[in-house]
């Protein structure tokens, strides 16, 4: 299955975010012109930008400070008078963990009813296009929400088949099996932590 290219352009608060008493992340700027937020592309950095969400967004302070690092989740966190629901954004975040622990049990966990909706359904604005240099015809896929584009991010990786486990020293989520650089049965997301988790547990047994 070829891997659809998400194209994602969005904005944050160069003033930053700050959680108030109705549960929300607010932006402390006032303004609400595109001239009062800054440009950012939260995927460029990496196609799995999920797997941050979905292990840091689980808490008020995570998703303050997922929101600071990479901007609103929708367009009520644009909006300085309304900003974004913390009990939502976390709802997505542990169904995204949810689906990421069953997935990483191959299904054994938590199986999924046949043609049952996993997630939301994103919007995305989409359209076929010319590539030059493959010369070929291809999917140019936008998504509405930064919320929207991390289901889509989920979804493509789950159709692709691999592998994606949580690092038992950290706890965070990574790929795992051919073309990762892990084997399919790897437990740490890296060797240095391998190697902390090992001494730890030896430290504990003395």
């Amino acid at each position: 299955m070829t891997r659809l290219v998400i194209e994602f352009d969005w904005v944050r608060d160069p003033k930053g975010y700050h959680l108030d008493q109705k549960g929300r992340v607010v932006r402390n700027g006032k303004g609400n012109t595109p001239k009062d937020q800054e440009p950012c592309r939260p995927l460029s950095s990496t196609d799995t930008l999920f797997r941050v969400f979905a292990h840091m967004a689980t808490t008020p302070e995570g998703v303050l400070e997922f929101v600071q690092r990479y901007g609103p989740l929708t367009y009520g966190g644009w909006d300085a008078t309304k900003g974004e629901q913390v009990a939502l954004v976390i709802h997505h975040a542990r169904g995204m963990s949810q689906i990421l622990e069953s997935r990483a049990g191959g299904w054994k966990r938590r199986l999924p009813p046949d043609d049952r909706e996993t997630g939301p359904p994103s919007s995305v604005d989409a359209w076929v296009v010319w590539d030059r240099t493959a010369k070929e015809f291809k999917w140019k896929i936008r998504p509405k929400t930064l919320l929207d584009a991390l289901w889509l991010q989920l979804g493509q990786w789950l159709t692709l088949g691999i592998q994606i486990r949580a690092c038992q020293r950290c706890g965070e989520w990574f790929e795992a099996g051919r073309g990762t650089g892990r084997r399919a049965d790897a437990k740490f997301c890296s060797e240095e932590h391998k190697i902390s988790f090992h001494s730890h547990k030896r430290s504990k047994g003395k």
